[in-house]
């Protein structure tokens, strides 16, 4: 059985992953690793190391469409805490449109040095080209950063109601800025995030969890329900 989960999860993870089985707690207790997530056949409560990654049941394993979703919240919060991405939300107010409300997230980053003014203009320049409305109620309007931090930015706007927006209906905003310079580990986070938007649009517990979204949490709490 431990063989078959270690194969399930191999299939589903990066080449380059580290599977480690444990048969007791006191041996998990014991290793040096700082794990992404934690598989169990039961509820671990008491331990303080639950805290360090989030505990999954078991048999997740074999609902591959669940544990790649967790994967992918995991891989982004493990980026975060390792300051290679940052992750904002803001509950946008009934006031504002999809312009302003963009407008206001850019804003909230040049006021928190994580972009330069320029930025603006670079977001207007691109919706002159293109529109950033990809459906289903999700705008990702995407723009190279030249601050020269070496990160990714995911601002989120969430809309209390739908505002319409080039005749589409948009309930949330992706804004995400993509540094000048983007090498390797850059560029797979950058997938890793966009493999998370497409998730939290397509899944409407994760959805519901980005809408309630506590900045004291950190991106695990998106988990809940699913």
């Amino acid at each position: 059985m431990k063989k078959f989960i270690s194969e399930k999860l191999k299939e589903m993870l990066d080449d380059d992953s580290q599977i480690d089985v444990f048969n007791s707690i006191s041996e998990w207790e014991q290793s040096p690793e700082k794990y992404l997530l934690i598989f169990s056949n039961s509820f671990l409560t008491d331990n303080e190391l639950i805290n360090h990654a989030p505990i999954i049941r078991l048999n997740s394993i074999f609902n591959q469409g669940t544990l790649r979703e967790r994967l992918q919240i995991s891989l982004v919060d493990e980026a975060v805490n390792q300051g290679q991405c940052r992750f904002d939300v803001t509950q946008f107010d009934e006031q504002e449109t999809y312009v302003t409300g963009v407008k206001k997230l850019i804003n909230q980053e040049i006021q928190h040095g994580q972009l330069t003014p320029d930025f603006m203009q670079a977001w207007l320049n691109r919706e002159q080209q293109s529109s950033s409305i990809f459906g289903d109620g999700v705008a990702l309007p995407h723009v190279i950063d030249k601050s020269g931090l070496n990160r990714i930015l995911v601002t989120v706007g969430v809309f209390e109601k739908p505002v319409v927006f080039d005749n589409q209906k948009v309930n949330v905003v992706f804004l995400v800025a993509i540094p000048y310079k983007l090498d390797a580990t850059l560029s797979k986070i950058l997938a890793q995030v966009y493999d998370l938007i497409r998730s939290i649009t397509a899944n409407s517990n994760i959805y519901n969890n980005l809408k309630n979204y506590d900045e004291n949490q950190g991106l695990n709490q998106l988990m809940e329900a699913i």
